[in-house]
């Protein structure tokens, strides 16, 4: 099996990259990345990967990717400030770029396995929890928009133009190597250097799935063939409020800070609970979560550890180099 990341060099697309390395049933990895050099992908002349530069909103980028069993959709603008700031960037990338992916699987014979990575957010304030996969939509904003106009094109490329494909709706995936502007990592990176921890509202509700989980599930849904023509949610219980990740941090990197909470800072489109049912990844993909938030957030500590001593002594050789 030939496979296809687009969005390889991003936080969830570096690590299915390691994973589809890892996985005995994915012969080569084709990886998609905006710019080189790479900082998360591994090289070698014995590491069956192909790094291709190139923008999924450009068409003739679309020309460097080869024929492949497989495509994993990750290439997006996934921050929704970043879509806000910037709403003809989003809709090029996370819209128009699918669209540009699609017309390329067209392209090849037979067509390859679509794997699209949505988002939760599409839910809005949800009418009831635990949310299923046939709760309404509502989309907000630019990147809610965004990937709603991608799942239906995706869907309408299944149904007339045979396209087999999977949409999944992760819930707030978190881990080692994510941005700095998501939660997760904006509270272990505040307490690692021990400034004032300000957060925005810590009552909202939130499954939080670790990576490696979430990469394994996208491996499922590839492996699946009833998943085919589904939209599954992606997603980790239980739900926790924000706050409680906060002072799990704190604990765990004894900080001794404690938070302080501006509610002024968050966007009003936030909804107060996303809450999945994990009952379609368990009946399509028999998937189920293995690493709970303790073992997650150490993980995710210990990796912005290593990233803080790493950036120190980055400083320190360029401040000896200097004399």
């Amino acid at each position: 099996m030939r496979c296809l990341v687009t969005g390889a060099d991003g936080f969830m697309g570096s690590h299915l990259v390691e994973a589809l390395l890892g996985w005995d049933r994915c012969e080569h990895v084709f990886a998609l990345v905006h710019r080189n050099p790479v900082k998360w992908l591994p090289s070698g002349p014995n590491v069956p990967l192909t790094i291709i530069t190139g923008d999924v909103s450009r068409t003739q980028s679309m020309a460097r990717i080869p024929d492949v069993d497989v495509i994993f959709h990750l290439a997006a603008v996934s921050s929704p400030s970043r879509c806000e700031n910037n709403p003809e960037a989003a809709r090029l990338t996370n819209f128009q770029g699918t669209i540009n992916l699609l017309n390329r699987t067209l392209e090849m014979s037979p067509h390859p396995l679509f794997v699209f990575a949505s988002t939760a957010a599409l839910y809005g304030e949800p009418e009831y929890v635990p949310i299923d996969e046939a709760h309404p939509v509502e989309p907000r904003d630019p990147y809610t928009y965004g990937k709603m106009s991608a799942e239906i094109t995706v869907m309408s490329y299944q149904r007339d133009q045979g396209v087999p494909a999977v949409i999944v709706r992760p819930f707030n995936v978190y881990g080692p190597r994510q941005a700095e502007e998501f939660v997760v990592p904006t509270i272990i990176i505040q307490c690692l250097q021990g400034i004032e921890l300000r957060l925005g509202d810590g009552r909202p509700l939130r499954n939080f799935t670790y990576v490696t989980d979430a990469t394994n599930m996208l491996l499922r849904a590839a492996s699946y063939p009833a998943a085919i023509g589904q939209v599954i949610n992606l997603g980790s219980r239980p739900v926790l409020p924000i706050s409680r990740v906060a002072d799990m941090v704190v604990d765990m990197t004894g900080c001794g800070r404690e938070p302080i909470y501006d509610i002024s800072k968050d966007r009003e489109m936030d909804p107060t609970i996303l809450e999945m049912d994990p009952t379609m990844a368990e009946r399509f993909l028999e998937w189920r979560p293995r690493i709970d938030i303790e073992a997650g957030l150490a993980h995710t500590v210990e990796f912005y550890k290593g990233e803080l001593e790493r950036s120190k002594q980055k400083v320190a050789q360029e401040m000896y180099g200097r004399y």
